[in-house]
């Protein structure tokens, strides 16, 4: 144990600084290294702790300043379109933080109170619990995943896990990384523990490497295809006149000569209508003037109202000069802005975005396909959900992934971990993801999960060439992230089994 951990103060004010710290491996920074650092302070403070109790307050302490830092884009939507006072945002931003905390805490406290060595609890226990607790976060219970560990890394080797064990066994080779060096660093451990644990971390490496090299995918026949990013302004209500204006923008932008001259696929962003689609029939017919005119199918973004006070945040796709028809609405409606989570009204009302009770879509029964490639679709930040992502596969075998989202009401960097997100679910799945955003960072990514091509801030039309992937699903596509929970959870029972065998095969030596 390092001396300068022994003073309870000075463990608590490390925790408190090392969570911002951490929270620099996402933009705006984008230093994934500085996230390492930040765990691995961390860990040796919550190994340090005396009791599992201070161990789980060094755990919420650290959370506060990651998310407070990391989810700092929320202050703009609720001082800006909320119209809050900045010390009323701020004040709502760290209580979103200090709330979302309470999983790292539960972290450290478990690690803390399980009955095995040092080596054990920091190479395994930690970053196991670590891992289950990122997973209560993100997909079992709260449903915000945003600022796991495993986006940070989408571009590292790491990420090559992620077709099978999924963003969530990502998290786990970094935190299991952090875990081992803090152990061979600073533990009293024999030979054999040292050197598991070197072995460990070896074999990790190895297998990432290896992983890297596996194509889980094929490209098949390519698609010229166009996303607009007409940066058209972020408005909570438009008379007819504002309203026709956004679409003709769009319809202009999407009508401009290609490259290649000719195109399969345009795809709008989020937000382009503000009225529900089907009470305009001007503004329903852009879609098919487009697709007449181009030869191309169009998808688009609009609310559906097919009764009073039901709304469908849905995807309309235009094909042959048709008019638009809804294919999907959208399914996850993500909470403290679609739709309100039981005692989090007054969070709703913060942030001040209109409709923030919507209705529940579902997936197609037949899957839908467009420009003859069979799509899976996502709205906004349905991209943080890997686990509803791969529903689309009992209904075929998507060849692509099409996203459509309006990121105005947040502060610019948002658009860069929006990003990261997409990437993941690109490796997750081996397909290439479209994302179509308003204002900045539209994109191409490709079946790794590398960004082929992006739009900068402005409006402009990003022409691309896509190449669908046809493959069997992977691993996680197949079994989600019950293989990252079952791996968590029995090295969690193989520890403490090992702890008291340990400890029995000590206490007879003694005897």
């Amino acid at each position: 144990m390092l001396n300068w951990f022994a003073d309870r103060r000075v463990r608590l004010v490390l925790a408190l600084g090392a969570g911002p710290l951490a929270a620099a491996g996402f933009a705006p920074v984008s230093m994934p290294l500085c996230l390492l650092i930040g765990l691995y302070l961390l860990f040796l403070v919550a190994h340090n702790a005396k009791t599992p109790g201070e161990s789980a307050v060094s755990g919420w302490l650290w959370g506060v300043g990651y998310f407070a830092t990391g989810l700092s884009w929320t202050f703009r939507s609720m001082n800006e379109f909320g119209q809050l006072p900045a010390v009323v945002a701020m004040l709502g931003l760290v209580l979103l933080a200090a709330f979302l905390a309470l999983t790292i805490a539960l972290a450290c406290g478990l690690a803390r109170r399980m009955p095995v060595g040092a080596v054990v609890r920091l190479a395994i226990v930690l970053p196991a619990c670590w891992v289950l607790c990122e997973w209560v976060r993100g997909a079992a219970l709260l449903g915000f995943g945003w600022l796991s560990v495993g986006y940070a890394f989408v571009d590292w080797t790491f990420a090559a896990w992620a077709p099978i064990l999924g963003v969530y066994g990502v998290s786990w080779v970094a935190t299991s990384l952090v875990g081992g060096v803090a152990a061979l660093a600073y533990c009293h451990a024999g030979l054999w523990g040292k050197s598991f644990v070197a072995l460990f971390l070896g074999a990790l490496g190895v297998a990432s490497v290896v992983l890297e090299d596996v194509r889980w995918s094929t490209p098949q026949r390519a698609l010229d295809v166009r996303v607009v990013q007409p940066a058209l302004p972020v408005v909570m209500r438009a008379d007819a006149a504002t309203e026709q204006k956004r679409v003709e923008r769009v319809e202009a932008m999407s009508r401009r000569s290609s490259l290649g001259g000719s195109l399969d696929l345009i795809v709008w962003p989020e937000s382009v209508y503000v009225w529900p689609i089907d009470r305009m029939r001007d503004t329903v017919m852009s879609g098919a003037n487009v697709s007449a005119a181009t030869g191309a199918s169009v998808v688009m973004n609009a609310f559906a109202m097919p009764q009073p006070r039901v709304f469908h945040n849905a995807v309309w796709v235009s094909q042959d000069g048709r008019l638009p028809e809804p294919v999907y609405a959208k399914m996850h409606l993500v909470p403290f802005g679609e739709f309100v989570p039981f005692g989090f009204r007054w969070f709703v009302d913060l942030l001040g975005i209109p409709m923030a009770d919507q209705t529940r879509g579902s997936i197609p029964a037949r899957g839908v396909k467009i420009a003859e490639v069979q799509t899976a679709l996502q709205v906004c930040y349905e991209n943080m959900f890997g686990e509803e992502l791969r529903q689309w596969w009992a209904t075929g075998n998507p060849r692509m992934i099409v996203n459509t989202a309006n990121l105005g009401w947040f502060a610019p960097f948002v658009a860069d971990q929006f990003t990261q997100m997409s990437q993941m679910r690109a490796r997750e799945t081996a397909r290439p993801y479209i994302q179509a955003l308003n204002n900045s960072h539209s994109a191409l990514i490709d079946a790794q999960g590398r960004v082929q091509r992006r739009a900068w801030s402005g409006a402009q039309s990003l022409d691309m060439t896509v190449a669908p992937c046809f493959g069997e699903p992977t691993p996680f596509v197949r079994y989600g992230n019950g293989l990252i929970v079952l791996l968590t959870t029995l090295s969690l029972l193989a520890s403490v089994v090992f702890s008291r065998f340990k400890n029995k095969k000590a206490n007879e030596r003694v005897q």
